[in-house]
């Protein structure tokens, strides 16, 4: 179940952090007892430098009590979003820790079929950013290849005086641009309607990405672009209009 990979991603965020698991023992007995009857100590015991904010995290991913871990994605990603942008805000500069990165993307609807090595290497392409509400991320008209992946925050799309939808956390923009295989003017604007943290990646550094990671951007775009195509319908269809599909 998702609860079991929650606590499995937060041992997996543990190694990462401190270097070893949390539980150390010589047989599988030891280590259930150790499970079941004691508490880990957090990260930042054995190695310096990690906040506590992000030990705070981890050890709510793996506390001994289920009720106490996070309840679904949505807490854990929203936590892990948090606490970026307040080392942001510290250091304007500074980049998330990839361990963070890397469950925050995990909890992103978009990467959902991506297994663990190809979200690494999604990491490695990708150039992550926060912006304030009110920021035109790609305006109409104007030229790019660049898709994007709504990390926190909200944006709204329009085109002309027209507001076509509202996207947020794990929604896709831009993708069109890439699917064309070349550069061509955006169709619409996109504006931030909140602070916001995007994710950007280049057609480039996709299409030089690996064949498989490729495929499995490419298989989200299509589902992303069906999705819209029947929410237009249904639109459509409501409005007493004709069915974009039905020709």
């Amino acid at each position: 179940s998702y609860k079991t990979d929650i606590y499995a991603l937060g041992v997996v965020m543990y190694h990462l952090l401190a270097g070893r698991l949390p539980f150390l023992a010589q047989n599988t007995a030891s280590m259930t007892y150790q499970i079941v009857h004691t508490d880990p100590e957090p990260p930042s015991k054995h190695r310096s430098g990690i906040s506590p904010e992000i030990d705070a995290i981890v050890m709510r991913a793996i506390a001994k009590d289920p009720i106490s871990r996070y309840q679904n994605w949505g807490e854990f990603g929203q936590d892990l979003v948090q606490t970026w942008k307040q080392e942001l805000q510290v250091q304007e500069d500074r980049q998330a820790p990839d361990t963070v990165r890397f469950t925050a993307l995990r909890g992103l609807s978009f990467f959902k079929e991506f297994p663990e090595e190809e979200l690494w290497e999604v990491l490695r392409i990708s150039k992550w950013a926060m912006f304030p509400a009110g920021t035109a991320l790609i305006k109409e008209g104007d030229v790019g290849d660049a898709s994007f992946v709504i990390a926190s925050g909200f944006v709204q799309v329009t085109r002309g005086q027209h507001k076509l939808s509202v996207l947020t956390i794990g929604d896709c923009f831009g993708e069109m641009s890439y699917l064309a295989n070349r550069e061509s003017p955006r169709s619409a604007t996109v504006t931030t309607t909140s602070e916001c943290i995007v994710m950007k990646i280049s057609a480039t550094d996709l299409r030089g990405a690996s064949p498989y990671c490729r495929m499995l951007f490419d298989q989200q775009f299509v589902r992303v672009l069906i999705d819209r195509l029947e929410a237009a319908n249904q639109r459509a269809e409501a409005a007493g209009g004709v069915s974009p599909t039905s020709a």
